[in-house]
């Protein structure tokens, strides 16, 4: 999003149709990421009642990985 188009509520509104969607399928949630230095994501997601996991950590094998590990 362009700095001008923060606080216009675009992002809030995007967020709340993706929960409405959810609901519509009958899903369980929804997940998502964020990153800890993301500061402003979190402070959004927090104000429209998500829990943020502090906890937890994403892991990737890139394609060097992937063989490396399988031989």
């Amino acid at each position: 999003m362009t700095e001008q188009a923060r606080g216009q509520g675009i992002g809030a509104q995007l967020f709340r149709a993706c929960a409405a969607h959810a609901i519509a399928k009958n899903y369980d949630g929804m997940s998502w990421q964020v990153l800890d230095w993301n500061v402003h994501a979190m402070r959004f997601y927090e104000r429209l009642g998500a829990r943020l996991d502090p906890e937890w950590v994403n892991g990737a094998l890139d394609r060097d990985g992937l063989r490396a590990l399988v031989g």
